[in-house]
């Protein structure tokens, strides 16, 4: 689990703060986290902890291919000429969990992907930059999924759904 924010901007969460019903976004701290994490009970626990009601939960699934589009060139060139390109596909999943029960209110998948040139020697800074950008859009997308849903799940869910 990597707990380093890397493309989770505070646009982000202040997003799904504005969403009626969500008082507060907290993030999980370390110290609260078992060593090894080996369930989603383990991340319940923790946000129980911290007494949040729900839990979102996301991950990041991220492909590279890397295509030399003109060898001949490449070994002219040796390596220098751009002629390789790298596409970097990034799918965001995540999951809106009852900290308490474990039930699942909603499930939301977001991808995104992009190309970009590159020259044999700067063939990883170039992934790296991808995969960074990939992962930013696959988020923000989740992000707004989670701001579209939410109102859906409180009206189905909520307080008022349980004097029906």
């Amino acid at each position: 689990m990597v707990l380093t924010r890397e493309v989770e901007e505070e646009s982000d969460f202040a997003a799904i703060l504005g969403v009626p019903g969500v008082e507060n976004v907290i993030s999980l701290n370390r110290m609260l986290l078992p060593e090894h994490l080996t369930s989603l009970d383990d991340l319940r626990t923790a946000a129980s902890r911290l007494r949040a009601d729900i839990l979102l939960v996301y991950t990041f699934d991220t492909v590279f291919f890397d295509e030399d589009r003109a060898r001949p060139l490449t070994a002219i060139t040796l390596g220098l000429s751009p002629s390789r390109r790298i596409t970097a596909t990034t799918t965001a999943s995540a999951l809106i969990l009852d900290t308490r029960t474990g039930f699942i209110y909603g499930a939301l998948e977001s991808t995104a992907s992009e190309r970009k040139a590159s020259s044999s020697w700067g063939t990883r800074e170039s992934a790296d930059k991808a995969r960074m950008a990939t992962e930013r859009d696959a988020f923000a997308g989740v992000v707004s999924g989670f701001v579209d849903l939410w109102p859906r799940i409180v009206e189905r869910h909520g307080p008022a759904a349980a004097m029906r």
